[in-house]
């Protein structure tokens, strides 16, 4: 009777802990207003990381030798980027914000679209950060690796590429990319504070140190004095 009551009992113990590790751990409810910072923090990180991209990108045509214009939109903020217009080589001009658009609207790929304003803005952003990474390997030699950010909102949009790893003087790695490229693009707004339409290039910034500086400093080491507004 008693080996009867002892199997009983341990029979009942094992089913209970059966039981207990069958109970799934209830899912956390969370509010709404912890969802919308989740958004927004989300959100935030992707703007960074496409701020830093893009800003990298700008950082290597500028010690290219390239003369970039660039626009401020209506609105500003942090990680906002800016409009690139144009980025020139010497009288060569090697991308046009102005020539996509004209090949988009002549394409007559949005038309009869809804969101057509919008749809048009994120597929010329698409082929402009693109087109650069195209530049930059094409025209200029470099080697490095390149992913999709993310697939496309409509079938016929273009996927956005963006840059991974690249070897310079040092390897290159995404966060330090991002990290590095936020930095320049804080100093081309800075830069540009005043401006609507900021163009820039090695030469611009040397002349407009050069007239900014107290006049007792000599210039002896251009790359120095640059590196007073831009860090790479």
């Amino acid at each position: 009777m008693e080996l009867i009551d002892d199997y009983s009992k341990e029979f009942i113990e094992e089913t209970k802990e059966k039981q207990i590790k069958r109970i799934k751990p209830r899912r956390k409810v969370i509010s709404i207003d912890e969802i919308r910072m989740r958004k927004r923090n989300n959100r935030e990180s992707a703007n960074h990381n496409d701020y830093g991209n893009e800003g990298f990108l700008l950082m290597i045509f500028y010690y290219l030798g390239c003369t970039l214009t660039l626009r401020k939109i209506k609105k500003e903020g942090k990680n906002q980027k800016l409009k690139i217009e144009s980025i020139k080589y010497e009288d060569i001009e090697l991308l046009s914000r102005e020539g996509i658009e004209k090949d988009i609207e002549e394409s007559k790929l949005l038309n009869n679209l809804n969101e057509k304003t919008r749809i048009k803005r994120i597929i010329v952003n698409i082929i402009i950060d693109n087109s650069m990474l195209d530049i930059l390997k094409n025209q200029f030699g470099f080697v490095f690796d390149q992913v999709v950010k993310k697939k496309p909102e409509k079938q016929f949009m273009p996927e956005r590429w963006i840059l991974e790893h690249i070897k310079l003087k040092k390897d290159w790695t995404v966060k330090e990319i991002i990290e590095e490229g936020s930095k320049f693009y804080d100093n081309i707004k800075l830069f540009g504070k005043d401006k609507e339409v900021i163009q820039l290039s090695k030469e611009i910034v040397s002349k407009y140190i050069e007239q900014t500086l107290p006049k007792t400093t000599s210039i002896e080491n251009t790359t120095e004095s640059e590196n007073c507004y831009f860090s790479v």
